[in-house]
């Protein structure tokens, strides 16, 4: 099913973007013109669910994250696609069967929920601009950056994939936020590695239980990846989904290019914390504390969060800095 219209003909122009980034996602699903077919899977899926408690079937727990730059983007729509397809969805064999939770956008989902008690795979849609992650992303961006600086492997219970969404116009950093993404939630490694992490500033250690999802790119046996619903529906049937016969393998960080070259590039530039918190300083919470993941007490953290982060006096103070100078 490919996407032709925006969620609604509601305008939000005039609203701030530091606003519209934090609409809820119920307000996208119940706005959506796929609203009946969503509703329609929810019920299905939880059927699903709960036949296959009854049967004493293992249940996954599935996290879904996304990160887009517009209500009606690209990453939003794949990320429900991907519900889609995997909620109820029997796997390894009918050995298992997924329970997926509805999407969130990074300032939504809460991170510390990737803790092995609550959640067993984490999948990620999100797109990049100018190799950056989207605003409504940057902060679950950076969590994941602390700790996985702070605390290496602290991940290492969870299984992940990513799926990209990106504009090849944009050659230079085409697809560099998923890419970059996944290798930070996996081992760190790229393809030029010697069987050594790139450990440019730490890894969470996830292992990635399927290929990496890119539109437009090959994928596996595929000359172009169409669509996230594709990606997702072959994933239920080929990942290496966890399960209690058997421990997943990590597939690695360049799968996607293992029968069919890139048409474009397999680049990849680091994202620093810094940079994130400099573009994004006005969405910080000062007092909000790190996830459970992270070094709480992180002098670096802490100098970052000083040197760009304001609170809401401050943001008041560079309001009226702003009236004083127009006036003049």
């Amino acid at each position: 099913m490919r996407w032709t219209k925006p969620i609604n003909r509601v305008s939000f122009r005039k609203l701030p973007s530091r606003f519209t980034s934090k609409i809820s996602p119920l307000f996208l699903r119940n706005h959506s013109p796929i609203k009946s077919k969503f509703n329609k899977l929810s019920s299905s899926a939880s059927s699903n669910s709960f036949s296959s408690s009854s049967s004493s079937q293992p249940v996954l727990s599935v996290g879904i994250v996304y990160g887009s730059f517009t209500q009606h983007a690209t990453a939003i729509h794949d990320a429900w696609e991907i519900y889609e397809a995997l909620n109820g969805a029997k796997v390894s064999n009918d050995s298992a069967i997924l329970s997926v939770r509805e999407p969130l956008s990074g300032d939504d989902f809460d991170i510390d929920s990737l803790d092995k008690s609550e959640t067993d795979v984490l999948i990620v849609s999100t797109a990049s601009q100018f190799g950056m992650p989207p605003q409504n992303f940057a902060r679950f961006c950076q969590e994941l950056l602390l700790a996985a600086r702070t605390n290496p492997g602290c991940l290492s219970h969870l299984h992940h994939a990513v799926w990209g969404a990106g504009d090849p116009r944009w050659f230079d950093t085409f697809m560099n936020v998923p890419r970059y993404v996944d290798q930070i939630l996996g081992d760190g490694r790229l393809p030029d590695d010697d069987g050594e992490s790139d450990n440019r500033g730490g890894f969470c250690g996830s292992t990635r239980l399927y290929a990496r999802g890119e539109k437009g790119e090959p994928h596996l046996d595929e000359k172009e990846c169409i669509s996230a619903a594709v990606w997702a529906s072959k994933m239920t049937r080929f990942a290496q989904w966890p399960t209690a016969a058997a421990t997943a393998t990590s597939v690695p960080w360049n799968a996607l290019w293992e029968t069919h070259n890139t048409p474009h590039h397999q680049m990849v530039g680091p994202i620093t914390e810094e940079e994130i918190m400099k573009r994004n300083s006005y969405t910080y919470d000062s007092g909000k504390k790190p996830s459970k993941f992270a070094d709480h007490d992180d002098q670096i953290y802490k100098n970052l969060l000083e040197q760009y982060c304001v609170d809401d006096a401050g943001i008041e103070e560079l309001r009226k800095q702003a009236r004083r100078s127009r006036q003049r």
